[in-house]
């Protein structure tokens, strides 16, 4: 028995050994490597998900204005939003899911292949990246005030400082005006990797003239001389003005690309969510169908 057991242990460890050690400890499903465009539709999509969400761990700003409300479990619409940690979980999937995606998507659009990717389009596609990259970080300001953003996005600076909301809006302003001014509606983008346009940059410019719209109202309570000139600005280039503009991103019918909304409300199986009547009543006085 003892002869046979050594056989074996020297036929295991003769047949386990080799020299090729590099390909055995390299992760062919991760790559250390990958294209701007594929950056940016993960980025793209990461921040769909999150704005769309409806998870009570992750994004529960339905719940705030009271357009829906909870039946069963009810801390959320009283406001706790401590117990589970949303701020944070809404923070962290902005800045890691999105924010740095866009960032580590623009670090590596001017090392593309001038012959595939011409200056026009690398244009463009730096255009994509600031108008989201504008709107995530405008969110993180409208929730929370003064957020990391000079120092933000570098893993190296583990303690970034909070800049002043006030200064951090008035240069997302400014980033946004520039984006706009850099699209070349005559060029590609991000082609197919846009999930959003599919790399129309005649809607990238529709959404980058709304969002400059909706960013200079919010200002107008400050600083209303700025807040007109950049509305007028904004409906002179051309913002969504009916409901053929809509902005839309096309989930797929089946999982794993299913609408968040599905997923919480029908996929879950939970029945606690309804529509609260703060917002139901309001609607029936109007007669909205």
């Amino acid at each position: 028995m003892k002869k046979y057991l050594f056989l074996l242990l020297c036929v295991a460890f003769a047949t386990a050994c080799t020299d090729n050690f590099d390909e055995l400890n390299t992760d062919k499903k991760n790559p250390s490597n990958v294209t701007p465009g594929s950056l940016f539709a993960g980025s793209e999509r990461n921040l769909v998900d999150l704005m769309t969400n409806g998870n009570v761990n992750i994004n529960i700003f339905r719940f705030l204005p009271q357009y829906w409300t909870e039946t069963t479990y009810t801390d959320e619409v009283n406001y706790d939003l401590s117990t589970r940690n949303i701020p944070q979980n809404f923070w962290n999937d902005m800045f890691l899911d999105v924010l740095k995606g866009l960032d580590e998507c623009a670090d590596k659009i001017p090392s593309q292949n001038d012959a595939f990717f011409p200056a026009p389009v690398k244009k463009n596609q730096n255009a994509c990246v600031e108008i989201l990259a504008v709107y995530a970080f405008a969110t993180l300001v409208n929730t929370f005030g003064n957020i990391p953003y000079s120092q933000a996005l570098d893993f190296n600076n583990v303690y970034p400082v909070y800049d002043d909301a006030k200064t951090v809006y008035g240069n997302l302003l400014d980033r946004l005006e520039t984006a706009l001014g850099d699209i070349s509606t005559g060029d590609a983008g991000f082609g197919s990797n846009d999930l959003l346009f599919g790399g129309d940059m005649a809607r990238w410019k529709m959404l980058g003239n709304s969002m400059l719209a909706r960013m200079a109202m919010i200002i107008a309570a400050v600083d209303a001389a700025k807040s007109k000139g950049l509305v007028e600005k904004a409906y002179a280039g051309g913002i969504v003005a009916s409901a053929a503009d809509n902005i839309a991103f096309q989930y797929l019918s089946s999982p794993p690309n299913t609408n968040p909304i599905w997923v919480d409300l029908v996929q879950s199986g939970r029945k606690d969510f309804v529509a609260a009547n703060t917002l139901v009543d309001f609607m029936k006085n109007l007669s909205d169908p």
